[in-house]
């Protein structure tokens, strides 16, 4: 049985380096049990690259862009050597955003942090000052012509399903 132990970390820095761990403990609990893994990575283990990436290219010693994807490469690495695993089928979604049909997202993390410092910052000042709608953009450092990539929580979940459902899909990451 695998117990999981609870508690507020001290930072956001102790969730990132606690990830590889988190994951090696299947590994631990159940050496024999676990034969088919299902991890969710995420796109950006690839680094900062440019040109072509491949799906099957993992560590080619990319520089991670933050800790937190640094930390998702040595936790898919430690999936993917795990000896006693005989299918492991990665996930690897993009920036994952709320629903595709009604918008609704259930955090603001990451990408929507400026989003929402943007609205409150125009919803504040637009009804007093008339104001340019680029300023948010330029205070960001983005162009508006910046390339993300998003993905609905919606279809992400979807996809997921129809591949852990289909074992013949099983085995390869999946982007």
């Amino acid at each position: 049985m695998a117990q999981i132990n609870r508690r507020c970390p001290a930072s956001a820095g102790e969730v990132t380096r606690a990830l590889p761990e988190v994951t090696l403990r299947p590994r631990l609990c159940y050496p024999r049990q676990h034969l088919r893994f299902h991890h969710v990575s995420r796109a950006y283990v690839c680094g900062l690259r440019s040109g072509r990436v491949l799906e099957r290219e993992l560590d080619v010693g990319q520089t991670p862009g933050k800790d937190y994807e640094r930390s998702k490469l040595q936790a898919e690495t430690m999936v993917l050597e795990a000896p006693h695993l005989s299918s492991r089928t990665v996930y690897r979604p993009g920036i994952i955003s709320g629903d595709s049909r009604m918008g609704y997202t259930s955090t603001f993390h990451g990408f929507y942090v400026p989003l929402k410092i943007a609205h409150g910052m125009v919803s504040s000042w637009a009804a007093a000052h008339p104001i340019d709608v680029r300023s948010p953009i330029d205070l960001f450092g983005v162009s508006g012509s910046d390339a993300k990539n998003l993905v609905p929580v919606d279809w992400v979940s979807e996809v997921m399903v129809r591949i852990i459902a289909d074992p013949a899909l099983h085995g390869a990451p999946t982007t």
